[in-house]
């Protein structure tokens, strides 16, 4: 797969005719992947290339005070996105200026000029152009004159729910990562660099690494089972997203410290990337150190049978 930073990259010179599907794709959940999964099938059936056109971050940045907080980080899209076999990926910053551009001017300008598109598949709900001028409707009346079609396809869902951004984002920030795997179709994870702490808990014999996420969305407060991956390594472990535990006065932030079973390497500033496969418990509050001990020794035994269940 290529990655085109940007609508003008020289990635894009060499397109003759494209099948098309673009969105901000956040999680590249099972919906987006149906959609993925058309436009390559198409592509292959038209011998053209299939184009995916994504964002660096989210529109709601540029045009709204606040956006959600992110299911994937760039990276992570590019990893998704690419294992789904598309053959281009074109990411486009989301400025004021593209902001500003009519939905017709959006249409001519990139869809036909730049990625010659013969074809466009969206979702049912997909708005774009200036204020979302632009829908399905508009794409199927301006591909009656610039000669391509449109296929809208309709929401994706599970056990009477559409499969949405929004609602596993929802579903994370309660803990919920088990419905989120549902939605996702793979275990939820964030990625993040290893920073200092305050050391405590291997004071006491659980030595934990500090994660400061890339990923904005992080699972409520409490303890997980997870796998981790690192220098392309697989490790089993326990997560705490900042449970308040007697030594942490005030209002904790949702930032993992992961607890690596069987290892003892200094990763200080490593890169991981954190699965999470199970809530374990909630968060509490304990009377002291020996409390606490026993209750990790507890949960370890839980996150050990979990992840048995795992594949490695």
């Amino acid at each position: 797969m290529k990655v085109a930073a940007g609508i003008n990259s020289a990635v894009l010179k060499n397109i003759k005719a494209s099948v098309v599907t673009l969105g901000v794709l956040d999680g590249v959940h099972l919906a987006h992947q149906k959609i993925i999964k058309k436009i390559i099938q198409k592509a292959k059936e038209l011998k053209l290339k299939s184009v995916v056109l994504t964002f660096e971050t989210h529109p709601k940045n540029t045009t709204h005070k606040k956006a959600p907080p992110i299911l994937t980080t760039a990276r992570k899209k590019i990893e998704l996105i690419e294992k789904l076999g598309v053959d281009i990926l074109v990411f486009v910053k989301f400025d004021r200026k593209f902001a500003a551009l009519s939905a017709k001017n959006f249409i001519e300008n990139i869809l036909v000029e730049k990625l010659k598109v013969r074809e466009i598949i969206i979702g049912h709900d997909y708005g774009f152009g200036r204020g979302k001028q632009g829908d399905g409707a508009l794409l199927k009346k301006e591909g009656e004159i610039f000669g391509f079609k449109t296929q809208v396809i309709s929401p994706l869902k599970m056990a009477g729910k559409r499969i949405s951004s929004t609602g596993i984002r929802k579903a994370i920030q309660k803990g919920n990562v088990e419905t989120a795997k549902k939605y996702l179709g793979r275990y939820y994870s964030v990625i993040g660099r290893v920073e200092s702490g305050k050391k405590l808990g291997r004071t006491f014999g659980f030595p934990t690494a500090n994660l400061n996420c890339f990923n904005e969305v992080v699972p409520k407060e409490g303890v997980y089972a997870v796998r981790i991956l690192m220098d392309n390594k697989w490790y089993n472990g326990a997560c705490s997203v900042t449970s308040p535990t007697f030594d942490r006065p005030g209002k904790p932030t949702l930032s993992p410290e992961v607890f690596i079973f069987d290892f003892k390497k200094s990763i200080y500033r490593k890169v991981m990337e954190l699965f999470f496969i199970k809530k374990i418990r909630g968060s509490r509050k304990f009377s002291g150190v020996p409390a606490l001990v026993k209750q990790i020794k507890n949960d370890i035994v839980k996150i050990k049978r979990a992840l048995k269940k795992v594949p490695q």
